[in-house]
């Protein structure tokens, strides 16, 4: 069965079996950098909000081998269990439930145009500062909404509102981490790190051979989005004067993590831009990427700079 088959069989047994309980559309949900997802829908009648199922991630699963009815059974436990969930509910996005969830994200500007268009925004560097609502579970899932500019004029709120909270927010519940790439390594070099996930055989083979380069990763303790540590220099700035260093070249490794390196034991700053290039291309996912820019971090002046900008050291 092909995908296209594969999704209007999916959504026909569905519609079915939600008869006259929900709606089941196809739709294509955009995520960063303008990748998009194919998806179903399935909105309760009566709600506003639905849950999306990935179709890509279903078909990955029905290829593996799952019988029909087994994929069918599985999916329509995850509708009534995220049906379920606490951010689903009308009540929820309501401005007074939800300022204390807001958390700031950057994105890369040149490959989110169309966030810009729709969303509630602000430049920072090369970068766009989205907002997004951050939701914990008392399962222990999460989940996260890009807020756009219909929901601020529902809650009747400014941009100016939605940054003062989503940095409040940040300061009060993200564990900023500082951590060195030796500690980095070795979870990324055991098959079960912090993310999930275990690298390839090739990229850990490279790991290796650079496990002796000064660098630290910065991130936060859920490792999701933790580049926004950027927005923080006085965090930063702290970090570099308990060490002794008075700057920093940032490498954007992705959105989720930025990597720092002494500026006294830098490399030639053309090799680590050309290290940000290749790794764009050819590690990350297109989700994935934050920036093809090299950053400069004046620990002194608390200032980030894109490298060919402030040239000097």
């Amino acid at each position: 069965m092909n995908f296209e088959d594969f999704a209007e069989r999916l959504q026909a047994d569905l519609e079915q079996r939600l008869a006259g309980l929900a709606e089941v559309t196809r739709v294509s949900f955009l995520h960063n950098n303008g990748t998009e997802s194919p998806s179903l829908c399935v909105r309760l009648f009566g709600r506003h909000s639905a849950p999306g199922l990935n179709l890509k991630n279903l078909y990955a699963y029905y290829q593996s081998g799952a019988e029909w009815n087994s994929l069918l059974a599985e999916t329509l436990k995850m509708i009534r269990s995220e049906t379920g969930f606490e951010f689903l509910q009308e009540e929820s996005f309501l401005w007074e439930n939800i300022r204390d969830k807001i958390r700031p994200v950057l994105v890369s500007r040149v490959r989110n145009f169309r966030r810009m268009q729709e969303c509630p925004h602000r430049f920072f560097l090369d970068l766009l500062l989205l907002y997004t609502v951050f939701w914990k579970e008392k399962n222990g899932l999460e989940a996260f909404a890009v807020i756009h500019t219909a929901n601020i004029e529902s809650w009747g709120v400014t941009e100016e509102e939605l940054y003062r909270s989503a940095m409040e927010n940040t300061l009060r519940e993200d564990e900023f981490l500082f951590c060195s790439m030796e500690d980095i390594t070795q979870a990324l070099l055991s098959e079960d790190n912090a993310t999930g996930e275990s690298l390839p055989a090739e990229m850990k083979e490279n790991v290796r051979e650079n496990s002796q380069i000064p660098l630290y990763v910065l991130t936060n303790s859920s490792r999701r989005w933790g580049s926004r540590i950027l927005l923080f220099p006085e965090w930063l700035s702290e970090q570099c004067r308990l060490r002794g260093w008075k700057g920093v070249f940032v490498l954007p490794s992705s959105v989720h993590e930025v990597i720092v390196l002494r500026a006294e034991l830098a490399p030639d700053p053309a090799e680590l831009k050309a290290l940000i290039s290749t790794v764009n291309k050819e590690c990350l996912e297109e989700e994935d990427i934050l920036s093809d820019s090299l950053y400069f971090f004046d620990a002194v002046r608390m200032e980030l700079h894109i490298w060919e900008d402030h040239p000097a050291t």
